[in-house]
């Protein structure tokens, strides 16, 4: 009998690096979600600043369970620390996003709502601006008005590309549709059988759409949802590496397996080649 998605549970796995200040926004915006089976993962890639103080404050307010885990910074690593997430979760379902992102309070509920173990459901986001990103305050994230942004051009822009991507998928085209790292969500089922992450990428780039494209090789296909799973993100300056563009050609590899061989588990040969 199969069981009523209303009822299954979802871990949120968020990935953050010395953003104390942006993840306690985040946090308080989780803690606005309707959809309430929950717990929440924060997948700490080496932090030094009050990144635990604002996790232990968060952990003392909020009704889900909050885990801390942390690595020491050696380099950019993002995918060593989502599988380390991925390892400490312990709900059937993931859903990924970062310590810059405000979810508005229907987010889980919209992926629940999509869910199905064959896909790869890929959200969207709407772009702060500097200052806008510099005025918010708490109380403007337990308000909600920060959802604001999604005017109703907003919304439009997101469904234009919303069809496109639908297009990209039914036509299986290759590295699409795009996968943002800051919203998108799988079955952890899946992501054991392609061994998470490749931690070869070591960089900013590419390691999501990797991540799509193995999963493709074992059926579970990309299903986008950019206008309904729409989260709200807040300006940074880009990563030093993001213009280098590091992974690109390892991303292009020949004969890329499916189930990667630096991953959650570390295969044999898992090195650089």
């Amino acid at each position: 009998m199969r069981r009523d998605r209303t009822m299954m549970d979802i871990s949120v796995v968020l990935n953050t690096c010395n953003r104390a200040d942006a993840l306690r926004l985040s946090m308080l915006a989780l803690m606005r979600q309707t959809y309430k089976n929950f717990e929440l993962v924060i997948a700490d890639d080496g932090s030094t600043d009050h990144t635990p103080e604002v996790i232990r404050e968060a952990q003392s307010l909020a009704d889900f369970p909050i885990t801390h885990v942390w690595q020491k910074k050696e380099g950019h690593g993002r995918t060593r620390i989502l599988n380390k997430g991925i390892v400490a979760s312990r709900r059937e379902y993931i859903l990924f996003t970062d310590c810059d992102v405000l979810a508005p309070a229907d987010l889980l509920a919209v992926h629940m709502r999509f869910f199905s173990p064959r896909h790869l459901l890929a959200g969207n986001m709407v772009r702060m601006s500097k200052e806008y990103a510099a005025s918010l305050e708490p109380e403007d994230i337990r308000t909600g008005r920060f959802e604001e942004l999604l005017t109703p051009e907003a919304l439009r822009r997101l469904q234009r590309k919303n069809r496109k991507a639908r297009i990209q998928t039914f036509l299986h085209m290759k590295r699409e549709p795009t996968i943002y790292a800051t919203n998108f969500s799988v079955s952890k089922e899946a992501l054991v059988r392609v061994n998470g992450f490749d931690e070869n990428f070591r960089a900013w780039g590419n390691a999501d759409g990797d991540l799509r494209e193995r999963l493709k090789m074992i059926g579970v296909r990309p299903k986008p949802i950019y206008d309904r799973a729409v989260v709200f993100h807040m300006y940074h300056p880009p990563d030093p590496t993001a213009s280098l563009r590091l992974n690109k050609a390892y991303s292009r590899r020949p004969d890329i397996p499916a189930r990667c061989l630096n991953g959650i588990v570390k295969l044999q040969g898992s090195g650089d080649t």
